[in-house]
C-alpha cells in the first residue's frame, strides 16, 4: 500500500514587505498633507477704492534665526482697490529683530 503524505502546513506570506509598503504610504500621505499649498486668505476688493496692496499673510514668523543666517519668506500681494497699482521706485520691506 502506498504511503500517504502528510499535508504540508501552509506558509504565511512574509508580513514585513506589507508593513513596509503601508509605512511608506502613510509617510507620503503625511508629507503631501503638510506640503500641500494652503488656500490664501481671501481679501475683498472694493472697485470704488483707490489702489492698495494688501499682503494675504502680513506677518511671517520664522522662529529664532541667528542674525547672520539668510532666510526667505514668500507671500502674495493683492490689490484691494479698483484701480491699477503702480510701483514707483524700489519697494521697502520692514523687518523687525527680536520680536
Amino acid at each position: 500500500m502506498p504511503r500517504r503524505r502528510e499535508p504540508q502546513p501552509r506558509r504565511q506570506p512574509p508580513r514585513i514587505p506589507l508593513l513596509l509598503i503601508a509605512g511608506v504610504v502613510v509617510v507620503v500621505a503625511l508629507a503631501a498633507f503638510v506640503m500641500w499649498p494652503r488656500a490664501e486668505a481671501e481679501v475683498a476688493a472694493d472697485p470704488s477704492a483707490p489702489a492698495r496692496l494688501v499682503a494675504t499673510n502680513p506677518a511671517v514668523d520664522l522662529g529664532r534665526v541667528p542674525l547672520d543666517v539668510p532666510v526667505e519668506a514668500r507671500f502674495a500681494l493683492v490689490n484691494t482697490g479698483g484701480h491699477e497699482v503702480r510701483l514707483i521706485g524700489r519697494p521697502t520691506v520692514k523687518t523687525l529683530e527680536g520680536c
